[in-house]
């Protein structure tokens, strides 16, 4: 494990896998860690790095500031890509709309992005709603407590849970799939929140409902390095 200088925070980027080839940066999930990407390692032809985002597994808790996607995650991502260089990247839930704001951002390093379905993937919709900030409240609160029983060494800050009242614009998302070199959408997510229908719309060749593994293949095999 590297620890890597992020902003305010220190983060953990994992090493999962080590093999000559292109290599990979994996971004878990709402409330996950690097773990989640444990099983999809042994299918990429290169080394495979799995960051945990501040406040998720052996990085720091954010202390006097909010988490946010756009700021806070993407700077983690962007400090791990520094670190590794030029990488794919494969994403999951939160992951893959960092992903998304990262590949459209570092078009140079990163030639492709996978994004798979998971927690933390619709935020809080694409414009605030009465009913919706209620709803994400009292799941906030659910989620505080959960966290409370969580083994001590994979529990997540209870706080990150709050992002996900936060909003995704269309046309924000759109703006990263128009300038990202490819985009791949490996598995089913439905309902799609809007972002992830709007990218889609962008790159609609670049789609695979297969769980993800085969398009992970079409990257490494599309790879010119």
């Amino acid at each position: 494990m590297k620890r890597l200088t992020s902003g305010r925070v220190q983060v953990a980027l994992h090493t999962l896998s080590q093999r000559e080839g292109p290599p990979l940066l994996a971004l878990h999930a709402l409330g996950a860690s690097h773990l989640e990407f444990n099983e999809l390692a042994p299918h990429w032809p290169g080394p495979v790095f799995a960051l945990d985002f501040a406040g998720h597994g052996a990085s720091d808790v954010l202390r006097g500031r909010a988490y946010s996607a756009e700021q806070v995650w993407v700077m983690d991502a962007d400090t791990a890509l520094a670190h590794i260089g030029r990488a794919y990247l494969v994403g999951r839930g939160l992951g893959a709309y960092v992903a998304l704001m990262l590949a459209g951002t570092r078009t140079a390093q990163v030639p492709g992005a996978l994004l798979l379905a998971g927690r933390g993937l619709a935020g809080g919709g694409e414009a605030p709603d009465a009913a919706q900030i209620h709803a994400d409240r009292a799941a906030l609160r659910r989620n505080l407590d959960a966290a409370a029983t969580m083994d001590a060494e994979l529990r997540p800050d209870p706080m990150v849970f709050e992002t996900e009242s936060h909003h995704r614009p269309v046309r924000f998302a759109r703006s990263f799939a128009e300038r990202a070199t490819k985009l791949v959408f490996g598995d089913a997510c439905e309902p799609p929140p809007p972002w992830w229908r709007a990218a889609r719309e962008v790159q609609s060749a670049a789609h695979a409902d297969d769980g993800g593994l085969r398009a992970l293949t079409q990257l490494a095999a599309a790879d010119s390095v």
